[in-house]
């Protein structure tokens, strides 16, 4: 950890001190165990009550929360962003040793460049460009013709396939798969599956984040697209010629079909589900566990299995209770019915 003052973390999130400016920090810890020399946070009203309690050196807050002590704050419009952009400074840069390190196989047709790391028992295949800054940690593995752009980093056990090409910035996690086969099979007569030959690439745009063991498919023709700023969560299936907004969220478990398009800053939540060659619009948000089989128009906010409007599927959830009186009042009534008709059919005769 280093060491930073309260001035400095203000000016860096563009916040608003209360208290001592110059007051020292050496860490970063939550409300309930921060000490007098570390920094703290508040960005949501269930821990208001420790606010009161904490005994952090400061804390960034809000603009509209009122506290009832003496207490160093620094007042932000979003305690969130202002808390992401703070934490580093108490982090010094991991050091890299900026050189294909001994124990690395790298081919002798691969390039990498002056300042790139490639660490012991990594792999890089033929024609490789591994840019400079970037880093390959131990077991890594960079197959054929791979690009790795400048600063990203790769960790272990991670496997970039042939022909897939990753921006600057990016951070790909340990167990990643990025450019496998997609899953596609034509059908003999007698039915046998015959594997159609996947042919395309995985294009990963700068500043992406892709989790521990997740899946990205390379295309059949063409290429797999995943957009600038794009963050991915654990566990996640990317299928083949999948194309993904700039800046989307994908959680943990989310799975997309084959020809899958999402628009830009979209939201899926965990384990929800895209049927194959499904168009998302820009902005919208599918709730965890929703099944999407059909188009969305960009800013929609849906849920539920299909995923429909949101407020329609709360209604629904909201009524499920009710099912079983339904149910039972509902064959009540069908009892009474009968029985009226075989009445009014008995005075009739």
């Amino acid at each position: 950890m280093t060491s930073t003052t309260v001035g400095r973390i203000a000016a860096l999130v563009e916040g608003r001190v209360e208290g001592e400016t110059n007051r020292e920090l050496t860490g970063f810890a939550p409300l309930s165990t921060a000490g007098p020399s570390q920094l703290s946070f508040l960005y949501s009203p269930k821990y208001r009550a420790e606010l009161e309690e904490t005994r952090a050196g400061a804390v960034i807050v809000g603009e509209g929360v009122k506290v009832e002590r003496p207490l160093t704050l620094i007042r932000v419009a979003d305690p969130e962003l202002a808390t992401a952009l703070a934490l580093p400074l108490f982090m010094p840069p991991a050091e890299h040793p900026g050189r294909i390190m001994p124990g690395a196989a790298v081919d002798p047709s691969a390039r990498v460049a002056e300042g790139a790391s490639v660490y012991p028992l990594a792999f890089v295949g033929a024609g490789a460009i591994i840019e400079a800054e970037a880093v390959i940690l131990p077991q890594a593995y960079v197959g054929p013709g791979v690009k790795v752009g400048r600063r990203s980093v790769i960790h272990p056990q991670a496997a970039l396939l042939e022909g897939v090409e990753v921006g600057c910035d990016c951070i790909i996690h340990a167990g990643a798969v990025i450019g496998a086969d997609g899953f596609r099979y034509a059908h003999r007569t007698d039915g046998r599956h015959v594997k159609i030959p996947q042919t395309g690439r995985v294009v990963i745009g700068d500043e992406v984040e892709i989790g521990a063991n997740t899946t990205i498919d390379k295309a059949t023709f063409g290429a797999t697209v995943i957009g600038a700023g794009v963050k991915i969560d654990n566990l996640v299936q990317v299928a083949h010629n999948v194309t993904i907004g700039a800046n989307s969220i994908l959680v943990a478990q989310v799975g997309l079909s084959g020809s899958v398009s999402l628009g830009r800053n979209t939201v899926l939540g965990g384990q929800a589900g895209v049927a194959d060659h499904i168009n998302i619009g820009d902005g919208v948000m599918v709730a965890a566990g929703s099944g999407v089989i059909g188009d969305l128009e960009p800013g929609v906010v849906v849920s539920g299995r299909p995923a429909t409007g949101r407020m329609t599927t709360l209604r629904i959830w909201r009524n499920l209770p009710r099912l079983p009186d339904v149910f039972r009042r509902l064959t009540e009534l069908e009892e009474r019915l009968n029985s009226l008709q075989a009445g009014r059919k008995e005075n009739e005769e």
